[in-house]
């Protein structure tokens, strides 16, 4: 079949278009859808060099004073201070990525028309309502007396201006063109309906417009997206005063619909989780994003609080078997499988704060299949298979992985070594960074036979959004099966939501059959709290600026 190239992905922790890529290294009758190491041992939770990263520079600790000095006037000022890992390498243009980092610090100015909840089921934002009219055509009803905070109106007439950008050449390179290039018009139908589009019947559509955040059109057209990423304008509760390389500050603007409950927002790039938790310490920060379990002793001590919240993704080795190796034989992916105890994994790494992964999808996601178990832990029985496929002595082969991106992941794929060694493999780990995974996912010169990668539903949790690359449908595959793809795309274009899960569940159940992968848990965040910050609530990368306080210890 002919296969498409894609021109974004989304990947874990990291979510950009190409274009900043490169410049950085059966028919259904229609519904009515409407919405009203060894057993025993210590698994140890960092890799190598973590000793190393954990003892602070004398510049670090210098950073650290200077900040904690500044939070004072802050603390003053009713700020929050926020700390990521990383800035979103589009900064704030709010079309150039999808999912994290950005979603850490977009939503507090930038807002989409529909939103995630914590249940996994969507939610209205910029829009109260939405009804399919055909299996091709959507409404939307919008939220009224809303505006941008440079005084521009949201109105319908916002919607198409962004939506119409999108499908502009312009916007080739962005991620959230290629997420939205199933539209194929868009209009207003009075200043507060907007009638949309689409080339192929897409039922997941509502959940989709959960990554197109809207942005004020005179304002648009006025900066362009390069000056718009430095000072960008939006509906949300605050408005951005100054975009640095490390330091994003922003004021409340109580004009927003939901108006914040405290008067100033400042968000800091700290790349290593030590620093995060230093800042925790010192009382110099209020939130850290992305720490480890590991790390909940020294915030707990420091009075904050450290609370996990599930990605929607499953995280594993994804095998490569386009080309030859041991991998090619199911026998063999599964014998791999067999040899990891994954609930030792998740109950010493992540202190059963997590869970194991039971399918290819994770359990917040549209379609997971609840009658799926996890493949058994069998030793035994993985050397038998070893044996009949031929490698009764086992073998060698190499994973490429990202570390840093998760919670102990590092600690995790080295538990995977330690696990296989027991049956007989080998597995050589070769530590690439993120630039080259996302290079390799494009160009497929990888250098092992597998390679660390979830399979990821956010940032709107529909199980069918990772097979488009872990399947044929991938212009570079990694894995592909043929027979599953005209199965692959009936879900895709199938607009009964009920069928559609359930072809959902049957791919699910095709994709655990064949062993494709290694998956092992599912993602979960932490974040760091302070004590004296109330209501905080994060929903799969999403904080609820508009409701947090601050009080007084």
């Amino acid at each position: 079949m002919e296969r498409r190239p894609r021109v974004g992905l989304q990947t874990g922790n990291v979510n950009v278009s190409r274009g900043l890529l490169e410049r950085r290294v059966r028919p259904h009758k229609v519904p009515a859808i409407t919405y009203r190491p060894p057993a025993g041992a210590r698994i140890h939770a960092r890799l190598w060099s973590d000793m190393l990263i954990r003892s602070l520079s004398g510049a670090l600790v210098a950073f650290l004073l200077c900040l904690a000095q500044a939070s004072a006037a802050d603390a003053r000022e009713r700020t929050l201070r926020v700390a990521v890992y990383a800035f979103p390498p589009g900064m704030g243009n709010p079309h150039s990525q999808t999912n994290l980092p950005a979603i850490f610090i977009w939503p507090a100015v930038l807002e989409p028309l529909t939103v995630m909840g914590a249940d996994g089921e969507l939610q209205p934002k910029l829009a109260v309502a939405w009804q399919a009219i055909d299996e091709h055509t959507w409404h939307f009803e919008l939220r009224q007396g809303v505006s941008f905070s440079n005084g521009e109106a949201f109105d319908a007439d916002a919607v198409v201006s962004t939506l119409e950008w999108l499908r502009s050449p312009e916007a080739r390179a962005m991620m959230v063109a290629n997420e939205t290039a199933n539209v194929a018009s868009v209009r207003a139908l009075d200043a507060h309906t907007v009638e949309i589009r689409t080339h192929t019947p897409d039922s997941m559509f509502p959940r989709l417009m959960s990554v197109v955040r809207m942005v004020p059109p005179r304002y648009w057209r006025e900066t362009g997206p390069a000056q718009f990423a430095r000072r960008p304008i939006g509906t949300g509760p605050f408005a951005v005063e100054h975009w640095g390389d490390t330091r994003v500050e922003m004021r409340a603007w109580p004009g927003s619909w939901r108006p914040p409950r405290v008067e100033r927002l400042v968000f800091l790039e700290l790349p290593d989780a030590p620093s995060r938790v230093q800042g925790m310490q010192s009382g110099a920060l209020d939130v850290a994003m992305q720490l480890s379990p590991d790390d909940g002793p020294a915030v707990r001590a420091a009075g904050a609080q450290l609370i996990p919240r599930p990605a929607g993704s499953i995280l594993g080795l994804s095998f490569i078997t386009t080309r030859p190796s041991p991998l090619t034989d199911r026998r063999v992916r599964l014998a791999l499988n067999m040899a990891v105890d994954r609930e030792q994994i998740v109950r010493e790494l992540f202190h059963g704060t997590t869970e194991v992964a039971t399918q290819h999808a994770s359990r917040h996601a549209f379609g997971f299949h609840p009658g799926l178990s996890a493949y058994p832990y069998d030793p035994e029985g993985a050397r038998r298979l070893l044996a009949q496929a031929g490698h009764p002595d086992g073998f060698t082969f190499a994973a490429q992985v990202v570390i840093g991106a998760g919670a102990n992941d590092s600690a995790v794929y080295q538990q995977l070594a330690a696990e296989l060694r027991k049956i007989g493999v080998t597995l050589e780990l070769r530590i690439m960074p993120t630039q080259v995974l996302l290079r390799n996912i494009f160009t497929g010169d990888w250098t092992g036979h597998a390679f660390g990668m979830d399979y990821g539903a956010a940032p709107f949790l529909d199980g069918w959004r990772p097979f488009r690359m872990h399947s044929c449908l991938w212009s570079q595959p990694w894995y592909c099966d043929e027979t599953l793809v005209p199965l692959i795309e009936e879900v895709r274009t199938t607009f009964d939501v009920e069928r559609r899960r359930q072809l959902m569940r049957d791919l699910l159940e095709a994709y655990h059959e064949a062993v494709p992968s290694l998956p092992v848990y599912e993602v979960v965040g932490y974040d760091a709290v302070a004590a004296r910050v109330r209501n905080y609530r994060n929903t799969f990368g999403v904080i609820n600026f508009d409701e947090i306080e601050l009080v007084e210890d």
